[in-house]
């Protein structure tokens, strides 16, 4: 009896889990599109111009290539300076379906993740963390900072060199785009700049992007992303870093650890600038060059020039 019913137990647990971990299914990864209006044009002049282009709206990150001569390359719909012809590419990039990562929000508490921080009510020493709903809660020192009214991830960073402060494992689709984001902040209101938190994650040991930095202003939570691509792989393990160990002021909060699957799409825009093309034409007048004799003027004549011209 018993076994049947840790059997029937563990079969739930395995479907729940399973339909979790392939929830971006739910996303149709291979329909988003973009479009770049005007299309190909060819404009005629002797100097430089601006143009507006457009790229289609609603997508979550925008990229375009080239980056020179444009007003902003991130958004849908910046200005170019066109000094000479050239093509530019619109990726644009949907994230959707569901976060892959089993308590990302920290909502649940110190559940579903793994980390070389001690977690402890004292925060004082160095290398030590909480799940909190209020920064200063187990460090006096700290800021009051808060996160959307929940709770968040705060810590003391160690002293000691590729400490993890946060890793997790989740499943994914092989040859698939994700997006893999968290949210951060600085903790310490008396914080130097060389004192702030210097993240550094991968996705399998890869590394995504180089090392970087909290905002110098404390509570002031922001999103740091990359994008990566699965490959072969079906297993995702995420690693967050903190690169400065430094012991004082090297404080921080995390939230909304997230992977997400992407839908990309692209568009291209040829842009030929020319000089007018200006043929070499003629006009003629019919009459040569005539002495007319009179002794009361006025003396009309009619003159002939070819027709034609605007």
């Amino acid at each position: 009896m018993y076994k049947i019913f840790y059997f029937v137990i563990l079969l739930m647990l395995f479907v729940s889990v399973n339909t979790y971990a392939n929830s971006s299914d739910l996303f149709d990864i291979d329909t988003c599109t973009v479009a770049i209006s005007p299309s190909d044009t060819i404009i005629y002049s002797d100097n430089p111009i601006q143009l507006q282009l457009n790229g289609t709206q609603g997508a979550d990150y925008y990229h375009w290539t080239p980056e020179v001569g444009l007003s902003n390359p991130t958004i849908f719909n910046p200005i170019a300076t066109i000094n000479n012809s050239v093509q530019y590419v619109l990726e644009a990039y949907y994230i959707g379906g569901e976060n892959l990562v089993y308590n990302g929000d920290f909502e649940l508490g110190n559940l579903g993740f793994t980390t070389e921080l001690n977690l402890s009510t004292d925060l004082w020493p160095a290398g030590n963390y909480n799940i909190v709903t209020l920064g200063s809660r187990y460090h006096y020192m700290f800021s009051s900072c808060t996160h959307n009214g929940g709770k968040f991830f705060v810590a003391n960073g160690a002293s000691t060199p590729n400490l993890i402060v946060y890793q997790t494992t989740v499943s994914v689709l092989p040859n698939t785009n994700y997006e893999f984001s968290f949210e951060a902040t600085n903790v310490c209101p008396t914080a130097t700049p060389e004192q702030l938190p210097q993240f550094q994650f991968s996705i399998n040991s890869q590394q995504l992007g180089d090392v970087f930095s909290t905002p110098f202003s404390p509570c002031t939570w922001t999103k740091f992303h990359k994008f990566w691509n699965s490959g072969t792989n079906t297993t995702a393990t995420i690693t967050i870093l903190n690169q400065n160990i430094v012991a004082g002021g090297n404080d921080f909060g995390i939230d909304n650890v997230a992977l997400r699957v992407v839908c990309k799409a692209s568009d291209t825009i040829n842009i030929s600038l020319t000089t007018a093309n200006v043929d070499t034409c003629t006009v003629e007048i019919f009459q040569n060059d005539t002495t007319y004799y009179t002794s009361e003027p006025p003396f009309f004549v009619q003159l002939n020039a070819s027709q034609g011209a605007d």
